[in-house]
């Protein structure tokens, strides 16, 4: 017991000597997190209790249970995650404690531990998060909100190694002047919906929130409530965009290495979010407009308010290429931070009023200027 906690301390020692190695950009990401963080909070407390506060209270105590279920599955895919990662690298702790011949029954204790605190920290920040600015959790709801937590922390943990090392039929085009500009679209949106695993559950979430749209405007509700199932469905596929672009970061050298410019890597994950876009706002559009179309509401109306639901959908799929490096794009909690906040502010912006859509140009053209050539030093 006592060489598995020597063995705990020594791994926490390894990581404080990683953080000071590279010091200053660990500073500066963190300084930005916190930043992103409180601000998200602001954003949080000022915009959506405003907007909620609207609502009747057995609608808002329904809002504030479907968000504590969302803390405590995002919670527990990040702690699948994170055990997940260090249980296949190759250069993990547990690895490197079996290369100097530790005892295997010290290596279980260390793992236990290891894999604990893991655990623990994710769900802790769910239930003080949850019980803070949700509602107040008792045994009745806490029970299930465990449950799910450690249903998706574990069935993420023991899911078996990813298969993106395994052959795979090839997407490239015999065109080598076009290889890039199809091939690479192609490849990446194979990369994304159909072999990626957290492309995968975004696209499930995704489905889940496209329904709660149609079931919104199909009820009662204000539009605000159809327009922000919309707008959290085109959210989570900006969630899949955001995986598959730290994913090519581990091995971008390739890219680098055959021309690509930044400018180009760019402007091919803006084709991508193009093809998401409109898969999911033509399918908004048509859906919600024969729904009110065939409540009884006139043509023009039900069209527009449809529009403006699936504008707001695509808002956070647009403008993903244009922030994903703006702080470090290999650390997807970052720019999902990013995008949230300022997904928020105009997708709020054209729900006010149509001219919100001025904003898309001066954001777009400053927020590229600002992470221009990042690619190459990501």
């Amino acid at each position: 017991m006592t060489l598995a906690f020597k063995l705990y301390v020594l791994s926490i020692k390894a990581f404080i000597h990683r953080v000071y190695n590279d010091l200053l950009s660990e500073v500066v990401v963190a300084l930005s997190s916190c930043v992103l963080a409180l601000t998200f909070l602001y954003v949080f407390n000022d915009f959506l209790n405003v907007q909620v506060a609207g609502l009747s209270q057995p609608m808002r105590d329904r809002f504030a249970e479907i968000l504590g279920w969302v803390f405590f599955v995002v919670a527990g895919i990040t702690a699948g995650r994170i055990s997940r990662s260090e249980r296949l690298a190759d250069d993990s702790f547990v690895e490197f404690s079996q290369y100097l011949g530790t005892l295997p029954h010290i290596i279980k204790i260390f793992e236990i531990v290891r894999y604990g605190v893991f655990l623990a920290l994710p769900l802790y920040a769910a239930f003080y998060f949850t019980q803070r600015y949700l509602f107040a959790l008792e045994a009745s709801n806490l029970l299930p909100l465990m449950g799910w937590y450690f249903v998706f922390a574990l069935s993420i943990w023991f899911f078996p190694a990813s298969d993106k090392d395994a052959p795979q039929d090839s997407v490239a085009t015999n065109d080598d002047s076009e290889f890039y500009p199809i091939s690479m679209i192609r490849w990446r949106l194979t990369q994304m919906l159909l072999r990626s695993r957290m492309g995968k559950i975004c696209m499930g979430f995704a489905f889940i929130f496209f329904l709660f749209t149609l079931a919104a405007f199909n009820s009662t509700l204000p539009p605000f409530v159809g327009s922000l199932a919309a707008y959290l469905a085109g959210l989570i596929l900006s969630f899949a965009i955001i995986f598959q672009v730290a994913e090519d970061l581990e091995s971008s050298w390739f890219e680098r290495s055959m021309g690509v410019s930044h400018t180009r890597y760019v402007g091919c994950y803006n084709r991508v979010a193009g093809v998401i876009s409109f898969v999911l706002g033509s399918h908004v559009f048509i859906a919600v407009g024969l729904m009110l179309n065939v409540s009884g509401m006139e043509f023009l109306p039900a069209s527009l308010i449809a529009l403006k639901a699936a504008v707001i959908g695509v808002l956070p799929i647009i403008i993903t290429p244009w922030l994903v490096f703006q702080i470090d794009a290999r650390r997807p909690a970052i720019s999902i931070m990013i995008l949230i906040i300022v997904s928020i502010f105009v997708a709020t912006a054209v729900l006010a009023h149509w001219a919100g859509l001025v904003i898309l140009p001066f954001l777009r053209y400053y927020a590229l200027k600002t992470q221009e050539a990042r690619f190459h030093r990501a």
